[in-house]
């Protein structure tokens, strides 16, 4: 019984691919997590920004009502300074983490393709593993037909189709 070893074969190169299939959709689906944390973090970095601003704004408007100064002048000057200072940090953090979210994005589409064309690569491996396997039989390439017959795979060696050329 030949077809007891071959479809253990198969078997097995079909597990091994849908273990691949799945390790790189999981690394794909943590790097999408990768990319949410990252912009919930930026968010919250944002808010700390704003706190700290309105914290050192109220400070420095505390000082001056205390000294009996209005807030123009040096003052002014120093809280305008104090906001322009808070837009560009939030400017370069934001452009920050959309870099690295449009980085991390790309790493889990990278992941999801690389599965999916390693699962079909471990697909054609097990299947022309079997075909060569397959007593009397070589493992056809689908290159060309012999005879002058019709082109297709397995057409002229006997290959897997018994010399039927399935036509793709």
């Amino acid at each position: 019984m030949i077809a007891i070893p071959m479809i253990a074969m198969a078997v097995a190169g079909v597990a091994k691919t849908v273990v691949g299939y799945n390790a790189m959709q999981d690394q794909s689906s943590a790097l999408l997590g990768q990319a949410r944390q990252e912009k919930d973090a930026a968010q919250q970095r944002e808010i700390e920004r704003r706190r700290d601003l309105m914290r050192a704004l109220s400070a420095q408007n505390a000082q001056a009502g205390a000294a009996g100064v209005e807030t123009s002048g040096s003052t002014q000057g120093l809280m305008l300074t104090d906001i322009k200072q808070n837009q560009q940090d939030l400017l370069t953090d934001v452009s920050n983490t959309s870099l690295k979210n449009r980085d991390l994005r790309q790493r889990a589409a990278n992941a999801r393709r690389a599965g999916t064309w390693g699962a079909v690569g471990g697909l054609l491996e097990t299947a022309k593993g079997a075909a060569g396997a397959w007593p009397g039989s070589a493992p056809s390439t689908g290159g060309g037909a012999a005879s002058g017959e019709a082109g297709g795979f397995g057409a002229g060696t006997g290959g897997i189709y018994g010399g039927q050329g399935a036509k793709l």
